[in-house]
């Protein structure tokens, strides 16, 4: 029965070999990408987040000495939040933040020390790839590539195809490292983001995905696959 595995995933890779060397294979990548890069995977992304919020809001929350009651309320409500699904607790943060969130996103994701892993170098040496499904919304994969200017990010339909190089499909919406850089397609992180894009069956996200899966042999690299 071993042997039979074995066989089966040497013939698996010399197909995707094949599809590889046509210029045919899409890679699919989540968070377990950045992950490896020091950047938070979603539950981390979302838990930063609602520290942030409370940071803001509570500033001492994190001491219970003079607070009692409130105190008390305070670590209730982050408990109950965190037993709530990702989109949720990013639901009730986005509205609490308000025109604060989205800076509150990008520390959540950068401000801890991070740095291209060999997965992501391996997947920039991939010159002959289709193209690239990117659930993230950092900037690393496009930033390793400077070197070699072969990845280009669309965010929207509004953002310009290349021919001459790969494009990173940011599904999810594209959110730089640089605080100078704007925020680039629709930031697809709580409840109400995904309610919007899936009850919209040619939202520009939607068309991207079922396109690149239909089109192309794919890999998912990193996903979870917990995404409603």
């Amino acid at each position: 029965m071993e042997q039979a595995h074995i066989d089966q995933n040497k013939t698996a890779i010399q197909r995707l070999a094949a599809e590889y060397r046509r210029d045919n294979l899409c890679l699919f990548i989540g968070s377990g990408v950045s992950k490896g890069c020091g950047l938070p995977d979603w539950k981390e992304l979302t838990d930063d987040l609602l520290c942030a919020y409370f940071d803001r809001d509570f500033g001492d929350w994190r001491q219970p000495k003079g607070w009692g009651q409130e105190w008390a309320a305070a670590n209730a409500v982050k408990e109950t939040l965190q037993a709530s699904s990702n989109p949720v607790i990013a639901r009730y943060i986005r509205r609490r933040l308000d025109e604060d969130y989205i800076k509150a996103v990008r520390s959540a994701l950068y401000d801890r020390p991070h740095k291209p892993s060999e997965t992501l170098g391996a997947i920039v040496s991939m010159a002959s790839l289709a193209a690239v499904c990117s659930y993230n919304y950092d900037d690393l994969l496009e930033r390793l590539s400077n070197e070699h200017p072969s990845f280009r990010a669309v965010a929207s339909s509004a953002d310009p195809i290349h021919n001459q190089s790969i494009s990173v499909y940011h599904v999810h919406g594209l959110l730089p490292e640089d605080p100078a850089l704007p925020t680039r397609g629709d930031l697809v992180l709580s409840e109400e983001d995904y309610h919007r894009v899936y009850s919209d069956a040619y939202h520009w996200s939607n068309t991207v995905q079922l396109t690149l899966l239909r089109q192309h042999t794919s890999i998912l690299i990193g996903l979870s696959v917990d995404d409603p």
